[in-house]
Order: structure tokens, then C-alpha cells, then sequence
């Protein structure tokens, strides 16, 4: 098959959209991987000013996991060394993977 420039532009063309297109419907429909791209990106500034307070002052939030239990202590001591490394995206996977909810009366929910 002899194919003349402008047709494998063309050809390239089209196989680059239907690519995108993919993608696109990919990301759309497939809700299992919307929340692996939220647990990869940078968390946001909200989230990181809500927990650099939580890291100052404690006291002033309630953990708690899936069940309702208070895990206060628990997270504090898991995650303060990502606090102290100023990793939150690593503070945010892991209340994403732990079911983990934070409140507080003075600052309200979670961002």
C-alpha cells in the first residue's frame, strides 16, 4: 500500500484524536480511577493550612475512622513525621486508605 503524504497526516491525525477521545472516556467512566488520581496529586492549600493547624494544635480536632471510633491518638502518631517533612500528600493517602474522618468545631470538616 502506496500512501501519499497528506494521507499519513491525515491517518496520524485521526489515530491522535481517537486517542484522546479514549482517554477522555476512560477518565469519565471508569470512577475506580478518578480516586487513584485524587490520592496522587498535590492536596491543596486549604487542606494543608486545615492540617498544619491540626499539627499545632491537636487537641482542638476529633479523629475518627470508618466505624466512629476516636483514633485521635493513633493518627497524630502516624503521620506527624509527614507533617514534620511537610509531606501532605502522604497525610492525605492516608486518610484516603484508613477511611479516616477529621472535624473540628473551631475550624468545621476536612477541606
Amino acid at each position: 500500500m502506496n500512501l501519499n503524504m497528506k494521507t499519513k497526516v491525515a491517518m496520524l491525525i485521526a489515530a491522535i484524536v481517537i486517542f484522546a477521545l479514549i482517554t477522555a472516556s476512560v477518565l469519565i467512566y471508569m470512577p475506580k480511577l478518578r480516586p487513584w488520581i485524587f490520592y496522587h496529586e498535590a492536596p491543596s492549600e486549604e487542606f494543608v493550612e486545615y492540617f498544619t493547624g491540626y499539627f499545632e494544635n491537636p487537641e482542638s480536632y476529633e479523629v475518627t475512622d470508618k466505624a466512629g471510633n476516636d483514633v485521635s491518638d493513633e493518627f497524630y502518631e502516624d503521620t506527624v513525621e509527614y507533617y514534620e517533612a511537610e509531606d501532605f500528600r502522604s497525610v492525605r493517602q492516608y486518610i484516603t486508605s484508613e477511611g479516616i474522618d477529621v472535624t473540628s468545631d473551631e475550624y468545621g470538616p476536612m477541606p
